[in-house]
């Protein structure tokens, strides 16, 4: 099984729900949002050969942060990300093995919304890559 471990970096509006977009300043907490928002991703493994990899992430703001659920291949990893600016780091853990902990940096382009990004797990020297398109 492929694992991910992943931080993120968000830009300065994350993708709320229905189209709508929540700002926030890079000193101000984020707003408290009721709903999620949903990415379709795409990626490589952090592994020789750099597999590819397809499924889901969702956003979720909660207090000063930002829950970041994968679902990729029949396996949930779940991280924490703290925004700056278009940028958001996440570290996280789960998937087939729950002592896996992981980082990645994910970058937003403010204009198309895409966020792409590299994450690692510990240990590891190699780096993955994932592209995250909102859905419509």
């Amino acid at each position: 099984m492929k694992r991910l471990l992943i931080l993120c970096f968000l830009g300065v509006g994350l993708l709320i729900g229905a189209g709508a977009t929540a700002v926030m300043a890079a000193d101000a907490p984020p707003p408290v949002v009721s709903s999620a928002v949903v990415y379709d991703l795409v990626g490589t493994d952090a592994a020789p050969g750099n597999a590819e990899y397809k499924g889901t992430v969702q956003l979720e703001r909660k207090d000063s942060t930002v829950i970041v659920t994968w679902n990729v291949e029949g396996e949930t990893y779940v991280g924490t990300g703290v925004v700056d600016g278009n940028a958001m780091a996440v570290a996280y853990g789960g998937g087939d093995d729950d002592d896996e902990v992981g980082i990645g940096l994910y970058i937003r382009d403010p204009q198309t919304e895409v966020v792409t990004g590299r994450w690692t797990v510990k240990g590891k020297t190699i780096l993955g890559t994932e592209r995250w398109t909102p859905r419509k």
